[in-house]
């Protein structure tokens, strides 16, 4: 299984594991994954999951995705490691087992509220 590592810009870890196979990523209630910064569109992107593979996909963003640096026009694969960055968000796909860092927090996708904001993550009750 893959997770995702989400980065603010403050430096703030929180990870995701990619227990789904399709998440959306944006800035308005009812996405998977809700990040609260401007520069994030509503509906911003969304990350497909098979067993081996992970894509991600622009969902018509103003300010686009980009990986490694460069911006994506269409649905492209992630290696592990890639960085992936949405707004001030850098993420990463990291693989199963991979170390987790001390002040990084660990949320499973089904139990992540569509209305809480990604930086409130860290706090919620287990």
């Amino acid at each position: 299984m893959f997770k995702l590592v989400i980065q603010d810009d403050e430096g703030k870890t929180t990870i995701v594991p990619l227990s789904r196979d399709e998440i959306t990523i944006g800035r308005k209630e009812g996405n998977t994954i809700r990040l609260t910064e401007r520069n994030v569109s509503r509906r911003h992107a969304r990350i497909l999951r098979n067993n081996t593979e992970v894509h991600i996909e622009d969902l018509g963003s103003y300010n686009g995705i980009r990986v490694n640096n460069a911006r994506i026009a269409e649905r492209v694969s992630l290696r592990v490691s890639d960085q992936v960055q949405i707004g001030d968000y850098k993420l990463y796909l990291k693989a199963e087992g991979a170390e987790q860092t001390d002040d990084a927090h660990t949320m499973p996708v089904d139990r992540v509220e569509p209305q809480m904001p990604i930086d409130a993550l860290g706090t919620l009750p287990p």
